[in-house]
């Protein structure tokens, strides 16, 4: 049930066990079309793969005024650092042989959604209201007595307000991004992506995509709200199994896809790969107004090449096509670099109650900044 917290100046502060305890639409408004910020999509998670009984519990912040939600957060108590994609766990081990207990940690972010975004929601009119979500954010902690809040991959406007409530910023390297080329290509014009490269990868794109056609793959892109459970089924065997080959939980359950796919706003995407009139592998991309997200990918077989053609030129294809702005294919990897993705810096911040700790934290990130 939502846990409330006394009002301040006229509006209410309330923390809620689960994102059904607030209204779809309401909440919809706050997240200015993000669609990994989206009600369904967060719903979906939250009844899969961010469960108690996997380490979450849902911790989100809604402020209302006039018995309208007009500011939020999505947060999560947390009893490990999986999901967060921001790799903390050497300050937890550093945090424990102080005396230290690091989890349950309080952070807010979307769980296995490693894309940047603005974390703390306002309606329009309401921007004043952030500053107090950052500030219920760091109080959280202190009254339960958390070593740690973090607050990951966020946008410019979370800035000031989590500076202002005390936390400290971390510079992030992990996400890389492909811009669509300057005046605009037509609308399927893969030449101006290679065009982009250099002679020498242009080339070796163009082989890998006709060594993929010769063995017989073709590729196929479908809405999720268009998809049928064989086709829910198939992209949760694809992502499980990629999950299991490199020694993850194979978390995800054809319901999150089905489920997820029920957004109104229809952003979650399929592009399924078959041969021979058999679908071999899947990836799973969440559309916003502007820029493409890849999140999940996974193979029945196993077949050279397949990765790149999926995951990135059928993304850059379906952003010429569909004139989008950006796509970013998901985090780490140097081989993005060489296929024309470049590193965006993004940041998390962090909150220690124990001023302490804080100050230790202070002086490593400052180090790390100085060797980068």
């Amino acid at each position: 049930m939502p846990q409330p917290i006394p009002a301040t100046d006229g509006y209410r502060i309330r923390r809620l066990a689960s994102i059904r305890d607030v209204d779809a639409a309401a909440w919809n408004r706050l997240s200015g079309g993000d669609p990994a910020l989206d009600w369904h999509f967060l719903a979906a998670l939250e009844a899969t793969v961010a469960r108690p009984e996997y380490g979450w519990q849902a911790a989100h912040w809604v402020i209302d005024a006039g018995g309208v939600p007009a500011a939020a957060a999505p947060a999560w108590l947390k009893a490990h650092s999986h999901g967060d994609f921001v790799y903390d766990w050497h300050w937890a081990h550093a945090a424990r042989r102080d005396g230290f207990e690091w989890y349950p940690k309080l952070v807010c972010e979307v769980p296995y959604t490693p894309l940047s975004g603005q974390r703390l929601l306002a309606a329009p009119g309401a921007e004043h209201l952030r500053p107090v979500l950052a500030a219920a954010l760091a109080g959280a902690a202190e009254r339960a007595g958390l070593t740690t809040v973090q607050v990951n991959f966020t946008a410019p406007a979370d800035d000031a307000p989590l500076t202002a409530a005390g936390f400290l910023r971390r510079r992030n390297e992990v996400l890389y991004r492909w811009t669509r080329p300057a005046g605009g290509a037509s609308a399927s014009d893969f030449t101006a992506y290679l065009a982009s490269l250099d002679g020498h990868r242009r080339k070796t794109v163009r082989q890998e995509r006709r060594r993929l056609a010769a063995a017989g793959i073709t590729c196929r892109w479908l809405p999720a709200a268009a998809a049928g459970p064989a086709e829910h089924a198939l992209v949760a065997a694809c992502q499980n199994r990629t999950f299991r080959r490199y020694g993850n939980l194979p978390l995800f359950p054809a319901s999150f896809f089905s489920a997820a796919a029920g957004s109104p706003a229809c952003s979650l995407w399929y592009c399924l790969a078959e041969r021979a009139g058999r679908a071999c592998a899947a990836a799973v991309f969440l559309r916003g107004s502007e820029t493409l997200y890849g999140r999940y990918w996974g193979m029945l077989d196993d077949i050279p090449l397949l990765h790149f053609e999926l995951c990135y030129y059928q993304g850059i294809e379906f952003c010429l096509r569909y004139g989008l702005a950006a796509f970013e294919p998901g985090v780490l990897g140097e081989h993005k670099r060489r296929r024309g993705f470049k590193l965006v810096p993004t940041c998390t911040y962090h909150y220690f109650p124990d001023r302490r700790l804080s100050r230790a934290v202070e002086a490593w990130i400052a180090d790390e900044e100085r060797e980068h």
